[in-house]
Protein backbone atom coordinates (compact mmCIF):
# COMPACT_ATOMS: atom_id res chain seq x y z
CA UNK A 1 0.00 0.00 0.00
CA UNK A 2 1.41 3.68 -0.82
CA UNK A 3 0.38 7.09 0.92
CA UNK A 4 -1.98 6.84 3.57
CA UNK A 5 -3.15 3.60 2.71
CA UNK A 6 0.17 2.32 3.09
CA UNK A 7 0.87 4.10 6.84
CA UNK A 8 -1.94 2.00 8.01
CA UNK A 9 -1.47 -1.18 10.25
CA UNK A 10 -3.77 -3.88 9.70
CA UNK A 11 -5.44 -3.76 12.84
CA UNK A 12 -6.35 -0.21 11.99
CA UNK A 13 -8.41 -1.45 8.65
CA UNK A 14 -10.12 -3.95 11.22
CA UNK A 15 -10.92 -2.00 12.94
CA UNK A 16 -12.25 0.81 10.46
CA UNK A 17 -14.60 -2.03 8.89
CA UNK A 18 -15.81 -3.42 12.10
CA UNK A 19 -16.75 0.80 12.72
CA UNK A 20 -18.37 1.09 9.43
CA UNK A 21 -20.19 -2.00 9.55
CA UNK A 22 -21.43 -1.37 13.14
CA UNK A 23 -22.39 2.32 12.16
CA UNK A 24 -24.26 0.47 9.15
CA UNK A 25 -26.40 -1.90 11.40
CA UNK A 26 -26.88 0.54 13.96
CA UNK A 27 -28.76 2.63 11.34
CA UNK A 28 -30.19 -0.12 9.63
CA UNK A 29 -32.48 -0.14 13.34
CA UNK A 30 -32.52 2.97 13.81
CA UNK A 31 -34.32 3.09 10.44
CA UNK A 32 -36.23 0.29 11.57
CA UNK A 33 -37.83 1.84 14.91
CA UNK A 34 -38.40 5.16 12.89
CA UNK A 35 -40.39 3.02 10.00
CA UNK A 36 -38.26 3.91 7.53
CA UNK A 37 -38.23 8.06 7.37
CA UNK A 38 -36.59 8.57 4.19
CA UNK A 39 -33.72 10.83 5.69
CA UNK A 40 -32.66 7.63 7.84
CA UNK A 41 -33.06 5.60 4.80
CA UNK A 42 -30.45 7.87 3.09
CA UNK A 43 -27.70 7.97 5.65
CA UNK A 44 -28.31 4.09 6.27
CA UNK A 45 -27.15 3.52 2.49
CA UNK A 46 -24.82 6.42 2.62
CA UNK A 47 -23.23 4.25 5.14
CA UNK A 48 -23.87 1.14 3.81
CA UNK A 49 -22.00 1.97 0.76
CA UNK A 50 -18.92 3.58 2.51
CA UNK A 51 -18.81 0.30 4.56
CA UNK A 52 -18.64 -1.25 1.19
CA UNK A 53 -16.17 0.41 -0.38
CA UNK A 54 -13.97 0.07 2.79
CA UNK A 55 -14.74 -3.74 2.75
CA UNK A 56 -13.53 -3.59 -0.81
CA UNK A 57 -10.05 -1.87 -0.39
CA UNK A 58 -9.72 -3.52 2.58
CA UNK A 59 -10.07 -6.79 0.30
CA UNK A 60 -7.50 -5.78 -2.69
CA UNK A 61 -4.70 -4.51 -0.43
CA UNK A 62 -5.06 -6.48 2.51
CA UNK A 63 -3.48 -10.00 3.37
CA UNK A 64 -4.24 -13.44 4.78
CA UNK A 65 -6.50 -13.06 7.62
CA UNK A 66 -7.15 -9.00 6.97
CA UNK A 67 -8.54 -10.37 3.45
CA UNK A 68 -10.93 -12.83 5.63
CA UNK A 69 -12.33 -9.32 7.54
CA UNK A 70 -13.02 -7.72 4.45
CA UNK A 71 -14.87 -10.90 3.27
CA UNK A 72 -16.91 -11.26 5.98
CA UNK A 73 -17.58 -7.47 5.51
CA UNK A 74 -18.76 -7.70 2.26
CA UNK A 75 -20.69 -10.90 2.74
CA UNK A 76 -22.55 -8.64 5.51
CA UNK A 77 -23.80 -6.14 3.27
CA UNK A 78 -24.39 -8.15 0.26
CA UNK A 79 -27.88 -9.34 0.89
CA UNK A 80 -28.45 -5.50 1.89
CA UNK A 81 -27.35 -4.39 -0.88
CA UNK A 82 -29.65 -6.30 -2.78
CA UNK A 83 -32.58 -5.15 -0.43
CA UNK A 84 -32.05 -1.28 -1.14
CA UNK A 85 -31.90 -2.15 -4.91
CA UNK A 86 -35.13 -3.34 -4.33
CA UNK A 87 -36.44 -0.74 -2.32
CA UNK A 88 -34.82 1.91 -4.35
CA UNK A 89 -36.44 0.47 -7.43
CA UNK A 90 -39.82 0.07 -5.93
CA UNK A 91 -40.63 -3.56 -6.16
CA UNK A 92 -44.19 -4.57 -4.83
CA UNK A 93 -46.83 -7.15 -5.09
CA UNK A 94 -47.84 -5.36 -8.08
CA UNK A 95 -44.50 -4.89 -9.48
CA UNK A 96 -43.76 -7.78 -12.95
CA UNK A 97 -41.58 -10.26 -11.89
CA UNK A 98 -40.75 -9.21 -8.20
CA UNK A 99 -40.03 -12.85 -7.72
CA UNK A 100 -36.68 -12.64 -9.62
CA UNK A 101 -35.97 -10.01 -7.34
CA UNK A 102 -36.76 -12.71 -4.29
CA UNK A 103 -34.52 -15.41 -6.21
CA UNK A 104 -31.62 -13.07 -6.06
CA UNK A 105 -32.41 -12.30 -2.15
CA UNK A 106 -32.34 -15.72 -1.42
CA UNK A 107 -29.30 -16.72 -3.93
CA UNK A 108 -27.21 -13.70 -2.66
CA UNK A 109 -28.19 -14.61 1.50
CA UNK A 110 -27.07 -17.98 0.98
CA UNK A 111 -23.89 -17.18 -0.94
CA UNK A 112 -23.74 -14.30 2.40
CA UNK A 113 -24.23 -17.08 4.99
CA UNK A 114 -21.38 -19.37 3.14
CA UNK A 115 -18.92 -17.05 3.07
CA UNK A 116 -19.55 -15.62 6.92
CA UNK A 117 -18.81 -19.47 8.01
CA UNK A 118 -15.55 -19.59 5.53
CA UNK A 119 -14.37 -16.37 7.24
CA UNK A 120 -15.58 -17.49 11.00
CA UNK A 121 -13.06 -20.78 10.24
CA UNK A 122 -10.45 -18.30 9.16
CA UNK A 123 -10.53 -15.26 11.73
CA UNK A 124 -9.34 -15.58 15.11
CA UNK A 125 -8.90 -13.73 18.44
CA UNK A 126 -11.98 -11.48 19.49
CA UNK A 127 -12.39 -11.04 15.55
CA UNK A 128 -13.79 -14.42 15.51
CA UNK A 129 -17.43 -13.63 16.96
CA UNK A 130 -17.91 -10.64 14.62
CA UNK A 131 -19.37 -13.88 11.80
CA UNK A 132 -21.71 -15.07 13.76
CA UNK A 133 -22.90 -11.39 15.27
CA UNK A 134 -23.39 -10.47 11.68
CA UNK A 135 -25.59 -13.69 11.12
CA UNK A 136 -28.28 -12.40 13.73
CA UNK A 137 -28.54 -9.12 11.54
CA UNK A 138 -29.33 -11.21 8.33
CA UNK A 139 -31.58 -13.30 10.17
CA UNK A 140 -33.67 -9.66 11.13
CA UNK A 141 -33.60 -9.61 7.12
CA UNK A 142 -34.44 -12.85 6.12
CA UNK A 143 -37.28 -12.83 8.35
CA UNK A 144 -38.29 -9.74 7.10
CA UNK A 145 -37.77 -10.64 3.79
CA UNK A 146 -39.55 -13.99 3.98
CA UNK A 147 -43.10 -12.49 5.47
CA UNK A 148 -43.21 -10.21 2.73
CA UNK A 149 -42.55 -12.80 0.48
CA UNK A 150 -45.13 -14.82 1.70
CA UNK A 151 -47.80 -12.10 2.46
CA UNK A 152 -47.19 -11.37 -1.07
CA UNK A 153 -48.25 -14.73 -2.65
CA UNK A 154 -51.40 -14.90 -0.50
CA UNK A 155 -54.83 -14.93 -2.42
CA UNK A 156 -56.62 -11.85 -1.25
Amino acid sequence: MEGALGSMTERQWIWINVGNIIAFLMFVLLSLSTEGQRAIVVLTETIGVLALVFAIITLIYGKAEFKWFAVCGIACLAPWVVFAIGYETGITATTNYYHLGFMLFYIVMIASIVFLKISFQKLHDEFKLIPVFLLFFHAILLIYIMVIHIWWLLPF
